[in-house]
């Protein structure tokens, strides 16, 4: 597949971004003020970093400007200068491939309700589960419970205490009161 360029928007001249999700910054002159001249800097492919907190984080890099350093969201660089500044009110969106893969064909823009919907179910940025910020439980943990509650050789009170949760949380995870969308997809055991 071949690699598109495009300026960064307000950066037009400094740094470029791919369809690819690539970032790039161009060759300059830059002053030296240690020879008192100026002196060509080589333009690079910039190493990109996550920034957010967990279980919502997006690849970033940092752009220069006018002496001003700025983390930019890749995702938001791409649909920029391949589609168009972001309209009033939209978000940038990731498609099926998640949220780490800014090639344009993974992207979108859209409304904060799609935003919140399924695709950040899908993408793994809904915060449910060991994505919570006040969760106790990983998804494994959570599925575990599930079996050995449905197993039945421990009591709800036995499973509680091995976790270090109430006997109300191992029934409600049971019962599919919560975390159905860890456990959901299973079939109750008979």
């Amino acid at each position: 597949m071949e690699e598109n360029w495009l300026p960064v928007l307000n950066y037009e001249g400094l740094y470029e971004v791919s369809d690819l999700g690539r970032v790039r910054s161009l060759d300059r002159e830059v002053w030296n003020p240690a020879y008192s001249c100026y002196q060509t800097r080589k333009g690079r492919i910039i190493k990109q970093y996550k920034i957010g907190h967990e279980g919502n984080k997006y690849f970033a890099v940092n752009l220069s400007k006018e002496g001003l350093a700025k983390h930019t969201k890749v995702h938001i660089m791409v649909l920029e200068a391949f589609l168009c500044p972001r309209p009033a009110g939209l978000y940038g969106l990731h498609g099926d491939k998640g949220r780490f893969d800014n090639s344009l064909p993974n992207l979108s823009w859209g409304t904060h309700s799609q935003n919140m919907g399924d695709d950040r179910l899908r993408d793994g940025t809904l915060p449910f589960g060991e994505n919570h910020g006040s969760a106790k439980l990983t998804n494994d943990k959570v599925l575990e419970i599930y079996r050995l509650a449905w197993e039945g050789n421990l009591t709800q009170k036995e499973i509680a205490e091995m976790f270090n949760v109430s006997s109300m949380n191992v029934s409600y995870i049971k019962n599919g009161k919560t975390q159905s969308r860890i456990t959901g997809h299973l079939n109750t055991p008979t």
